[in-house]
């Protein structure tokens, strides 16, 4: 399988890439794992609080950490 990325940076250039899998099931555990990984950090931060402008209540969230 692959998994194309495209972003825009806050610079307004665009940013690509992919990933190539054939263990969909272990990319989306370790996705995961690194998620509540990041949650936990930032939640642990004062100056770090939700996302409050997105719009996608969280849908992208895989792909956006």
């Amino acid at each position: 399988m692959e998994i194309h990325l495209y972003s825009v940076t806050e610079e307004g250039r665009e940013w690509s890439d992919t990933f190539r899998t054939c263990d969909l099931q272990g990319l989306i555990e370790q996705l995961q794992s690194l998620d509540a990984l990041c949650q936990s950090f930032f939640e642990s931060q004062d100056n770090w609080g939700e996302d409050k402008g997105r719009t996608d209540d969280g849908a992208a969230d895989l792909i956006d950490r």
